[in-house]
């Protein structure tokens, strides 16, 4: 079932509309939802649909002849990547074609040649066609540096190009369906919005149940999957390991991480920007303030995050007895791991619902305490992050929140300088009803978990 993704939907149509010559990269890491993205864009025109695969040209060459159809294939024996993007180009004489090279990068792997020959084909004579050529890659490094650098041949030849993103929260539910809210949520802090994994769990297991089947058992789907996401993108991933793992356990700084890893802080500064190169760290400073000293890491996605903190050290367990036994020890520090899960949902729906447009956190030193606090999210509704801001606390807990919650919140915001301040709270438990009666009075916005994924869309 495709759902979601209307977004991307609407470029790629878009794109489909121009008419004439137009080049299309896609990417996005592994189990995304790419190629389901693209047969569904794909429906009702006339398309030639070529998964690349991990084998020699030969063989590649065979799929693509394949794809082709049957009146429109070149009659040349053992036809070269010429020949048939030539039977694309004699099919877009007809009318508008569409034309889907996926793992692309596995396609140049099988012949380091094919984006020159497909650049020479272009300006000789694709160009000139009525044709969209979309070439759709899982390996991030190789699209970005091989497909969308400048030093690749197609650099000049693409007209656009587009990231597919995991899915937030809200369009994650969409495939959770017979889960409740809190478990809805739990599931996206376990893998992230990636329909692949999202599509693994099954309603009709207990949530422990799903987990130990896809997470704790040796056969299971998610058990291997953080490695081979790893091993995809990188020619050592063992060397990047101890660095998730630091980041997974809560290490934010430069040195700490470096610490926890065992190596020198040069040599984690650089295994860290190539993790925000592939997008799997994000590194962050408070609300307002330049990149220096306060800078933090954090993994930024949910499966590494998962793995790291309660998978990656761990034997696996074989009997009932032991799967249970680690059941019990996930849940012994699940709370504080959704903790972090919750905040981001939270910050999501502040750019959602809540009119921000620039929205992060803060941390600093209270002057007359000399302690350092921090506030859970502050957003604008401004770019620059100018202008009166929103403060908001979020507690993934199993009581509710109270007065004090709001007042310590009020406190620490009077911490930064702003042209105005308004205030929210974000609670998985609910509220006192002290508190509710304060918020209704002081126009303090209140949102629950089952708010959050109200009209989830």
């Amino acid at each position: 079932m495709f759902v979601g993704r209307q977004s991307e939907l609407k470029a790629l149509e878009d794109e489909y509309a121009e008419h004439g010559y137009r080049t299309m990269v896609v990417y996005g890491r592994r189990r995304v939802g790419k190629t389901a993205l693209l047969r569904e864009f794909a429906k009702g025109k006339r398309c030639v649909f070529f998964t690349a695969v991990q084998r020699n040209m030969k063989t590649n060459m065979s799929r693509f002849l394949a794809a082709i159809p049957a009146e429109n294939r070149p009659v040349t024996i053992n036809p070269e990547f010429e020949d048939l993007l030539g039977a694309v180009g004699r099919m877009a004489d007809v009318g508008r074609t569409v034309l889907v090279i996926d793992e692309f990068p596995y396609l140049v792997n099988a012949d380091g040649s094919v984006p020159s020959r497909l650049q020479v084909c272009i300006e000789d004579e694709l160009c000139e066609k009525d044709v969209m050529i979309v070439l759709c890659g899982s390996s991030m490094a190789a699209m970005l540096n091989g497909v969308l650098s400048a030093k690749s041949p197609l650099f000049g030849r693409r007209t656009s190009q587009m990231k597919v993103e995991p899915m937030d929260y809200a369009q994650s539910a969409l495939l959770l369906d017979g889960f409740g809210n809190d478990e809805k949520f739990r599931i996206y802090s376990m893998v992230g919005g990636i329909p692949q994994y999202l599509s693994m769990f099954d309603p009709s297991k207990s949530l422990d149940g799903n987990v130990a089947d896809l997470f704790l058992r040796p056969q299971g789907y998610m058990r291997q999957e953080p490695s081979m996401l790893l091993q995809m993108e990188m020619r050592d991933p063992t060397a990047y390991s101890d660095i998730l793992s630091a980041l997974a356990n809560g290490r934010g700084r430069l040195s700490d991480i470096a610490a926890y890893a065992d190596v020198e802080s040069s040599t984690a500064s650089i295994k860290l920007s190539e993790l925000i190169f592939l997008g799997l760290v994000e590194k962050v400073t408070p609300f307002g303030e330049k990149p220096g000293k306060k800078t933090r890491y954090i993994l930024g996605d949910n499966l590494l995050r998962f793995h790291y903190a309660f998978i990656a050290d761990t034997d696996v367990p074989y009997t009932d007895g032991e799967v249970e036994a680690f059941l019990r020890y996930i849940d012994g520090g699940i709370r504080t791991y959704l903790g972090r899960t919750f905040e981001d949902v939270c910050r999501r729906y502040c750019r959602t619902r809540l009119g921000c447009l620039k929205v992060g956190t803060w941390w600093g030193t209270d002057p007359e305490t000399k302690t350092t606090e921090e506030i859970d999210i502050v957003g604008s509704g401004m770019p620059d992050g100018s202008g009166p801001l929103l403060f908001a606390e979020c507690k993934y807990r199993t009581r509710p929140m109270g007065a004090d919650d709001l007042e310590t919140l009020v406190r620490r915001s009077e911490l930064v300088s702003c042209s105005g301040r308004r205030y929210a709270l974000f609670s998985a438990s609910g509220f006192e009803d002290g508190l509710r009666e304060r918020a209704e009075t002081e126009g303090v916005t209140l949102v629950t978990l089952d708010d959050l994924y109200s009209g989830a869309s």
